[in-house]
């Protein structure tokens, strides 16, 4: 058997043609499997992100049409100028057991004839998408007349976990603006209200020659109240 030491030229050779053959093997075995599982996990990644925000999207505007449709049939009572510390209360009970945090702006309230309009700014954050859903629900059904208007819904993002934040799947911030209606019919005083050009404060119209033809059920029901408590 033919014995010999290697040349540096076939020691060179056999070095790079296992260097070859080792970058074969790498690329075809470890390179090329790991990269296709990273391009799926991209895409799925960015498939679950399109349906989450296309879930997000259906959901919110399910949302504002149920509050769109709400706004044309309004409920609730029509209460005597100044409702404020009521109105703050029943706020109050929905909010602060249920929401994460949460914030009012006051405006000062607008009466134009004898209809006074008080818009509260409000921004919360909830739990997650449900809890958020039914404090805008709890709030629509509202005791005293009033109409929800410019909510926006967010997801808060979750920096904790590697997870993509939805309205689905993390907690969730809301703005939303409730304009509250009360009467001046049968109020006790004007204080604090912008008066619209329509009516000015020196025009304001007492219970003896203020008009009711056009006040339904529930606010005749609130004048005759105060009307009781005045004679008892």
């Amino acid at each position: 058997m033919l014995s010999r030491p290697f040349t540096k030229f076939e020691r060179f050779f056999l070095l790079v043609l296992t260097l070859a053959l080792l970058g074969l093997v790498y690329y075809r075995f470890i390179h090329l499997p790991v990269r296709e599982r990273v391009t799926e996990a991209d895409t799925t990644l960015i498939e679950e992100q399109i349906a989450t925000e296309y879930t997000r999207a259906e959901l919110i505007q399910s949302m504002k049409d149920e509050v769109t449709e709400n706004q044309e049939t309004m409920i609730g009572l029509v209460a005597t100028y100044d409702n404020f510390k009521a109105e703050a209360a029943f706020l109050n009970t929905i909010f602060v057991p249920l929401a994460e945090t949460y914030n009012y702006g006051f405006e000062t309230p607008v009466a134009e004839d004898n209809t006074v309009r008080r818009d509260i700014n409000i921004s919360f954050t909830a739990a997650d998408y449900r809890i958020c859903r039914k404090i805008i629900q709890m709030v629509h059904d509202s005791r005293y007349r009033s109409m929800i208007k410019n909510v926006n819904i967010t997801a808060v993002d979750n920096r904790s976990t590697d997870e993509y934040s939805s309205v689905l799947n993390s907690p969730v911030k809301c703005n939303m603006t409730v304009t509250f209606y009360e009467t001046l019919i049968g109020a006790q005083t004007t204080a604090g209200l912008v008066m619209d050009d329509s009516k000015k404060k020196s025009e304001y119209i007492g219970l003896g020659k203020a008009d009711f033809s056009n006040l339904e059920r529930n606010s005749l029901e609130t004048i005759a109240e105060s009307i009781a408590a005045e004679q008892g």
